[in-house]
């Protein structure tokens, strides 16, 4: 009986062995499958990573370094479609700027409005907004000043022809 029992200890301790072995070797197994992951993040291979950290939640559901893995995965791709948006909003202001410069207000107007469905709300698509105005006011103000000058030319200009008697002129 007593080596029965030995036996028994013995046993349960090589299972214990086992089960701890096996619990290390899986440990291992997971922190080399985030190893990897954390790799192809870094090569920014974002869709691969995204399996691993899948396959390691499959295997093992709740296992926090997998979530945090997927989170950071996801906070990459927002940043990266921020960093998309921002720089084709900026390539449309540019474009603006030249429809302005060229005086197509028109053209700068639909522009902008292609930035704003592009990003609605980016801080400098209202700035841009108001400067059009802005521009497009000084460029009527500015042709209105040139008309007004050239119509006082014309009336000068009629005015001395009916001083002089020319009345063909005049009108």
């Amino acid at each position: 009986e007593v080596y029965g029992k030995r036996i028994e200890r013995e046993e349960t301790r090589w299972i214990a062995q086992k089960e701890r072995e096996e619990e290390i070797a899986k440990e291992r197994a997971i922190k080399e499958k985030l190893k990897e992951a954390e790799g192809y993040i870094r090569e920014g291979d974002l869709e691969r990573a995204e399996e691993i950290y899948r396959e390691i939640l499959t295997e093992y559901p709740g296992r926090r370094e997998a979530e945090e893995g997927l989170k950071e995965i996801e906070e990459i791709r927002a940043k990266k479609g921020e960093e998309e948006r921002v720089s084709k909003v900026e390539g449309k202001l540019e474009e603006i700027e030249e429809a302005i410069e060229g005086k197509d207000f028109e053209l700068a107007r639909k522009l902008l409005k292609e930035a704003e469905e592009i990003y609605p709300g980016y801080r400098k698509i209202e700035v841009y907004g108001k400067r059009i105005e802005r521009e497009e006011t000084r460029w009527i103000a500015k042709k209105e000043r040139e008309k007004e000058r050239a119509i006082k030319e014309k009336l000068k200009e009629a005015e001395r022809c009916l001083k002089e008697g020319d009345l063909d002129r005049a009108e």
